[in-house]
C-alpha cells in the first residue's frame, strides 16, 4: 500500500538511482526477452546441480535474490551487447 500511495519524484532520488532506472528502462524490451531464455537455462542448471539439496527458507530467499540480481545483470549486459552489434530494434 505504501508503494502505491508514495509520492516519489525524480528530485527525491539520488543520481545513481536515477541513472540506473533510466538504463533499465532504455533496455527493458531486451531484458524482458533475454530474461525468459536465461531463466530457463538457470533453472535447468540449478535443477541438475541441486536436485538432492535441502535448503531452509532463509537460504532459499538469499539464493532467489542473488539469482534475480545475476539474471538481471546478465540480461542487461546482453542487451547492451546486442545493441552494439547492430540489433538496436530488438533491445530498445
Amino acid at each position: 500500500m505504501f508503494i502505491c500511495f508514495a509520492s516519489v519524484t525524480e528530485k527525491n532520488l539520488p543520481s545513481p538511482v536515477i541513472k540506473l532506472i533510466k538504463l533499465l528502462s532504455k533496455y527493458s524490451l531486451g531484458i524482458f526477452c533475454i530474461n525468459g531464455i536465461l531463466a530457463q537455462i538457470f533453472l535447468s542448471i540449478g535443477t541438475k546441480f541441486f536436485s538432492q539439496a535441502n535448503f531452509n527458507i532463509t537460504q532459499i530467499l538469499v539464493i532467489k535474490i542473488i539469482g534475480w540480481i545475476i539474471l538481471l545483470t546478465i540480461s542487461l549486459l546482453l542487451s547492451i551487447v546486442l545493441k552494439r552489434l547492430g540489433l538496436k530494434r530488438v533491445v530498445n
